[in-house]
């Protein structure tokens, strides 16, 4: 029986985004130690394109080499909406900061997931996971949900990952199998 390995496809932040949020969030987590939250390492946000699951090792090659058709298209951007407790401040699970479903960054998952076959179980949501509830739980962030706010910013859709999941018990740990710039893409 092959291995079986935990992928998916993203976007990896641009470093000037990543440190505005990265100052951001370190603001929020000075502000509030009364919400037990456990917060992503800046080094791991990406945007997912695509949740692969788990797929046979010796597959990943055929889906690395695919890529390259699959990024093609109009040059995309990811632009900063806002930032949420999800589902609601109230009863939430995570905090994301979600971008604007601009129409170039659509078909670009739609391009991907498609042509990877996976099965879209629900409507495409750009976000990147900035903290979750430890422990399954569900917890009121609402003071600390009425602080945040989302960066005014817009970033340059670079280059695509195919990512593997380390799963553990301090949270998931990212390895980068095969990375696709996107300057191939049409303006």
């Amino acid at each position: 029986m092959s291995e079986r390995w935990r992928c998916f496809v993203a976007i990896p932040l641009a470093e000037p985004f990543r440190a505005d949020l990265a100052a951001l969030v370190d603001r929020w987590r000075t502000q509030d130690h009364s919400v037990p939250l456990r917060w992503a390492d800046p080094t791991s946000w990406h945007v997912t394109l695509a949740f692969l699951g788990d797929v046979d090792a010796e597959g990943v090659p055929a889906l690395a080499a695919r890529l390259p058709e699959l990024v093609r298209g109009p040059r995309c951007r990811l632009v900063a909406s806002d930032i949420v407790a999800w589902p609601r401040p109230h009863e939430a699970r995570m905090v994301w900061c979600r971008f604007r479903v601009d129409p170039a960054l659509l078909e670009l998952h739609h391009r991907i997931a498609g042509g990877l076959s996976v099965v879209e179980r629900r409507r495409y949501r750009p976000h990147l996971t900035l903290a979750r509830v430890p422990g399954g739980r569900v917890i009121d962030v609402g003071r600390l949900a009425d602080q945040l706010s989302a960066p005014p910013v817009e970033m340059p859709v670079d280059e695509v990952v195919l990512f593997r999941s380390h799963l553990g018990a301090r949270g998931s740990r990212y390895e980068a199998l095969a990375a696709v710039p996107c300057g191939m893409m049409a303006a």
